[in-house]
């Protein structure tokens, strides 16, 4: 046996290109599976950590909708619960504008809180104050970044219109910014004493928001139906769960895991024919060792063995290059405008020896077809290079081949959507197999016509070279994976540029310049942009939501809009007749698309 493995050993050195593009196959294989597994982790835990610096330590937050008699919410209710919760926290947030310049107008997020309980809730760190406490009247807290773009210092005056006023504030603190004063293109936040925001919004003693976190060892899901129970008309839920995230993240990981399954296959084919080729060469050596004693289940072990030692390898060097694949894949989401968050990884140690696992098992399982298949080889056919199989055309692989690549191209449209990402994902890899069935018949044509052009410039050593081509194994392996590889090149960049284009399809539909988003703006807000120099009309959104469940069918609607009906058509290019939208405006009606109507059936 220590013979055997030393041969083995010797035989891995001898076959560097071999053995790095196995190795490297199934690395690559690993870091995309391992990426693509521990990126919703990374990303669950990176929103949660965005999160928690807006809102602390709470867990439950109760608001107003559409069916709260009003928008405040009064603490009073919840504070009943006594020693079941840690704190109940009430805030109130609107916007307000300050003008920097005057070109200069910025949307301004106040945070109305009181400080004590603020520092308890979600505590900010000041870098300078003056006269902060108590936090009660004109006073306002600044982030860092805030005050050094605009010139501010701890007692400058700072004037905000809220509501259709100007109202002046003094800089009574200077924080770091960081958690609740962390700003981005979409969020500059300062915070104002509660009562004060309050009294300008005719609120005293009212909050829009309650902030709420549990004692410990009391039951979340517990204190939320008691909640609910006390705030019926009011929305009472948990902060953030997640299964939600998980569910928001599912379409960014799905691209990355269809990759992934790419490329496994792609892994799979490489070691399979890899291994065809070891076993082929080592059938001598296999031959000697057998005739002295060695056994079917020894040879076929230590092949195995080879299979499985690649697969540590580049399971190994996999993971460590998933690590590196998994903060690229998160740094460029955490950059993306619309998320603006910090970058950090998590995994755990199960997702590690999970794609370790699937390395080994990769490897092992690709190889193991072509060990078995030597292992039935008679020791005296092995010994007398009696091996030579009487090829027999596989007809089946023909049909088969042909089926496979007539339902990729028939399926997909038609196939429902619940079930669409499972299906596509098997039509995929069935599309690759029928590459790998076609290739001999598709090679055969060609090589007729190349055989007929190659005798004018080549005579007949052309033809020669066209016929060598003929049921060579090696090089319709070769042929198949070139092709594999160029079909997937060619599908990554179809799906982008169709993406692209899709896209600007839609935004062709848009009969407007400029699209933006302002958290409570108003009417007052609509009358200074239609007054901006330059800006011919503005069109405000009459709310919108996401993800909006419909009881009859179980479907979902992705999002749904309020519209003017009167003037929707002048910024949106729509082909909607002009009867729907008047009827749309007659009562409860909703207008779908074709495609939400076909889902709701």
């Amino acid at each position: 046996m220590g013979i055997i493995i030393k041969f083995l050993i010797k035989n891995i050195k001898e076959k560097k290109l071999r053995t790095f593009l196995i190795i490297f196959s199934i690395t690559l294989s690993t870091a995309l599976f391992f990426a693509s597994n521990a990126l919703s982790t990374t990303l669950t835990d990176m929103l949660i950590k965005e999160m928690r610096t807006q809102i602390g330590s709470a867990e439950i937050i109760i608001y107003s909708n559409e069916l709260s008699p009003t928008p405040y919410v009064d603490p009073k209710p919840a504070e009943n619960l006594g020693n079941k919760l840690e704190y109940v926290i009430g805030t109130i947030e609107l916007t307000g504008y300050y003008k920097a310049s005057t070109d200069d107008i910025l949307n301004i997020n106040i945070l109305g809180y009181d400080y004590g309980e603020l520092q308890k809730m979600n505590p900010i760190h000041l870098i300078s104050s003056q006269n902060l406490e108590p936090f009660t009247g004109r006073k306002i807290i600044i982030s860092e970044t805030f005050a050094e773009k605009y010139k501010l210092e701890l007692g400058s005056p700072m004037d905000l219109e809220i509501q259709g006023t100007k109202q002046r504030f003094r800089v009574s603190a200077i924080a770091a910014s960081k958690g609740l004063l962390k700003e981005n293109d979409r969020n500059i936040p300062v915070i104002i004493p509660r009562e004060t925001i309050a009294s300008l919004a005719k609120a005293r003693g009212k909050s829009f928001l309650l902030y709420i976190k549990t004692a410990e060892g009391e039951n979340i899901p517990e204190i939320l139906n008691e909640l609910s129970a006390l705030y019926n008309r009011y929305t009472v839920r948990e902060f953030f769960s997640e299964e939600e995230i998980l569910q928001q993240l599912s379409m960014i990981r799905t691209p990355f895991l269809l990759i992934t399954l790419l490329v496994l296959f792609m892994s799979i084919f490489i070691i399979y024919t890899s291994f065809k080729v070891i076993t082929m060469e080592r059938l001598p050596v296999i031959g000697t060792f057998r005739s002295i004693g060695a056994t079917k289940k020894m040879t076929s072990g230590v092949l195995l063995l080879e299979s499985i030692l690649y697969g540590i390898i580049g399971g190994v060097s996999g993971c460590v290059l998933g690590i590196g694949v998994l903060y690229g894949m998160a740094a460029v989401i955490a950059n993306d405008p619309y998320m603006q968050i910090d970058v950090s990884i998590k995994f755990t140690f199960g997702q590690l020896r999970q794609a370790l696992t699937l390395a080994i098992v990769l490897s092992s399982l690709s190889a193991l077809l072509p060990v078995l298949k030597i292992s039935k080889i008679p020791v005296k056919d092995i010994v007398l290079n009696n091996i030579e199989k009487k090829y027999k055309k596989k007809k089946w692989k023909l049909y088969f081949g042909i089926g496979f690549l007539s339902g990729a191209l028939i399926l997909p449209p038609i196939i429902p959507h619940s079930i669409a990402f499972i299906i596509n994902a098997i039509l995929m890899i069935a599309v690759f197999v029928a590459l790998i069935y076609l290739i001999p018949y598709l090679s055969k044509v060609f090589i007729c016509l190349f055989e007929k052009i190659y005798i004018f410039f080549f005579g007949n050593i052309g033809v020669l070279g066209a016929k060598n081509l003929r049921e060579n194994k090696s090089i319709l392996n070769n042929i198949s994976l070139l092709t594999i590889g160029i079909a997937s090149i060619i599908m990554i960049n179809s799906v982008n540029y169709s993406m692209n284009i899709e896209v600007l399809d839609a935004y062709k539909e848009l009969n407007y310049d400029i699209q933006f988003y302002i958290y409570g703006m108003d009417r007052r807000f609509e009358q200074v942009i239609k007054s901006t120099p330059g800006i011919a009309a503005s069109y405000g959104i009459y709310g919108s939501y996401d993800n909006i469940l419909v009881k009859e069918s179980g479907q979902s609607l992705g999002y749904v809009q309020g519209i003017d009906v009167s003037r929707f058509l002048d910024f949106y290019d729509y082909d909607i007749e002009p009867e729907l939208l008047k009827k749309l405006d007659t009562g409860r009606y909703i207008l779908l698309t074709y495609a939400q109507g076909k889902n709701m059936e």
